[in-house]
This record gives C-alpha cells, structure tokens and sequence, in this order.
C-alpha cells in the first residue's frame, strides 16, 4: 500500500506508483518555476510603472524576496531534522536562522541595497545547499531546479538594482 512501510523497520523501502517520481518532480518544476512569478513581474513592472509607483513596486519585491528567503531556508531545517544521523546539522539549522534574520535585517536598510543584499544572500544559500545535496542524496534534476530558479531570482534582483 503507498505509504506504508513493507515491515515494520522504518527505514525499510515504500511502494510508490511508478509515476511518483516523475510527478513529483513535474509539481516540484511547475511550483517553483510560478513562485517565479512575482520577481520577474515585479522587476519587469518597475520599468514600465509611472515614476511615483516605482518605489511601491521595489518594496513589494523586497518583501516577496524576503518572504523566500525565509521559506527556501526554512526548508533546509527539514533536510537537516531529516538526516541527523549525518555531522554538520547544527550547522544547517544555525545558516538557516542567520539567513533569515540577515533578510528580515536589510529591511533597515535602503530598498535598493536591501535588494542586492538579498541577491547576495539566494546566492550563498545555493552554494551552501550545494556542499550537503551529496550527503541529503537529492536527486540531480532538484539541483539544477535549484540552481535555475536561483539564476532568475538573482538576476531579477540585480536588474531592479542596476536599473534605478
């Protein structure tokens, strides 16, 4: 049955659908590429609003990328609680709160070096996923997922920023 185990050892293998892999994936794509959305709009927008809304439209993207943030590091607390049989998950836990108060910190700053701040920061936070997907065995199309859904967000932030 899905779901359940085919003993009573925990770590023993699930029957899953054949399909439950490639659907798994397909969500995986579709959601994170619509969770792309909001960044590429809101930077397309800040071009073509009138000059009193770019402000108002920077912001909304300031916030929708600390909102993000904190998601995508939140997640990185489950891999870790996930596999705490494996050293470093203190510090999994640990890179995860800085990055979400380093987030919630750049909005005491000014909007547009809030917003290469937290370019920055979706860069870092790749290169410190990337050093445990070996060890938390994710699969290689998640990475490049990842990795792809990083590249717009990043370049997203930066052109709002080199735009002003």
């Amino acid at each position: 049955m899905y779901g359940q185990a085919k003993d009573s050892n925990l770590t023993s293998s699930y029957d899953v659908p054949k399909n439950y892999q490639a659907d798994r994936q397909r969500n995986a794509e579709r959601l994170g590429h619509a969770g792309l959305i909001p960044f590429v709009c809101l930077a397309a927008a800040q071009l073509m609003v009138a000059p009193e809304r770019v402000e108002s439209v920077q912001v909304a993207l300031h916030i929708y990328s600390v909102v993000i943030m904190n998601f995508v590091a939140g997640s990185l607390w489950s891999q870790s609680l996930q596999h705490a049989a494996r050293r470093h998950d203190t510090t999994v836990q640990t890179f995860s709160i800085l990055l979400s108060l380093l987030s919630w910190l750049t909005f005491l700053i000014d909007v547009h070096m809030g917003l290469l701040v937290m370019a920055v920061a979706f860069g870092v936070l790749r290169l410190f996923e990337r050093e445990f997907s070996h060890a938390w065995r994710v699969p290689r199309w998640y990475e490049q997922l990842r990795d792809r859904l990083t590249v717009v967000v990043a370049c997203s932030l930066i052109l709002v920023v080199v735009t002003l």
